[in-house]
């Protein structure tokens, strides 16, 4: 039971790590695409319609995940 736990909690310490640098990358890349090439953020499926609603739902993850591991 305790090996299970401990291999559901580095789990879940990975699974956090990987939304950060998720939510790093997206707005890595949201900012590399203001510098180089302006022009596509006024195009339809530009990078801010794409990348701030997964933004968005990477911290709505790791919200729950906050409030799944407090209960």
């Amino acid at each position: 039971m305790l090996f299970r736990l401990s291999i559901l909690f580095r789990l879940s310490i990975l699974f956090r790590l990987y939304c950060f640098l998720n939510i790093f990358a997206l707005i890595g890349l949201l900012l590399f695409v203001a510098l180089l090439q302006p022009q596509l953020l006024i195009e339809a499926f530009n990078p801010v319609t794409t990348n701030i609603p997964l933004i968005g739902l990477s911290l709505a993850l790791l919200n729950n995940l906050k409030q799944s591991s407090q209960s």
